[in-house]
């Protein structure tokens, strides 16, 4: 009996657990298979015989997230299937959660699991260059879902602007500190020049108000630079800078 007629029909499973079956055989690289989920691929017989070929839609990334068949892929796209992959590991690793303790309760849409869905609406959305940050809490503040409508690509600049170091704070309200050489309370931020803008306060409150109103005037003089230089600078995230409110929650 040929090697054809010996391995169409026989049925196997992969080392991921997916079942599969040989539906071709032109020679021992070019061997048709399809899975139980219907996706049809060509494989080689090493790839039988160590059980190795897998379809798109096996959820590698964490048992969540999947490649997905189409024209996206890790090497050429590179950088979004970073981005991708570090969403799906934010929400579902949790020695990554327990580490970063502001993502616990995190999660991504189910249409975002696939990665060619998350590079066509990455690639839809780009308004500066390709190697852009994403972001699910400028839109939404407090967001704990990344999907297509909660988030948004901005630069590292912007992104940075709303980047909460909650670990370092302290016992005092975002913005607010004590200046040990004169025990003194104060309101104030850093300006992407490194420069501080500093007052000395009486009381926390006076303080925290000090860095709400510059953080927010200094938030809206942003979104009116990258509005006036990007022309596909998107609406919906000037209109979310323009809004953004600091709380002493924060």
């Amino acid at each position: 009996m040929n090697n054809k007629l010996r391995i169409v029909g026989n049925e196997y499973i992969n080392k991921f657990g997916e079942p599969f079956k040989v539906i071709s055989y032109n020679g021992y690289s070019e061997i048709g298979i399809i899975f139980k989920n219907g996706y049809k691929t060509m494989c080689t017989s090493k790839s039988i015989k160590d059980r190795s070929c897998c379809s798109p839609y096996l959820k590698k990334s964490l048992g969540v997230g999947y490649i997905g068949d189409g024209e996206y892929n890790y090497i050429n796209d590179k950088y979004v299937y970073k981005a991708w992959a570090h969403m799906i590991t934010r929400c579902y690793d949790k020695k990554y959660s327990d580490k970063y303790p502001t993502y616990n309760g995190c999660s991504v849409s189910e249409e975002f699991h696939c990665f060619q869905t998350f590079a066509k609406w990455y690639y839809n959305n780009i308004w500066m260059d390709n190697k852009m940050v994403l972001d699910k809490d400028i839109l939404i503040k407090g967001n704990k879902a990344y999907s297509k409508d909660s988030c948004i690509l901005v630069d590292v600049r912007i992104n940075s602007m709303f980047t909460k170091c909650n670990s370092a704070r302290g016992k005092y309200p975002i913005g607010v500190s004590i200046d040990k050489r004169y025990d003194r309370l104060r309101g104030y931020i850093y300006t992407e020049e490194n420069k501080r803008s500093m007052k000395y306060c009486n009381t926390v409150e006076e303080a925290f108000n000090v860095y709400k109103s510059t953080k927010e005037s200094y938030i809206k003089r942003i979104a009116d630079e990258y509005n006036s230089k990007y022309p596909n600078f998107p609406k919906k995230l000037y209109d979310a800078m323009y809004n953004y409110e600091v709380e002493i929650t924060d």
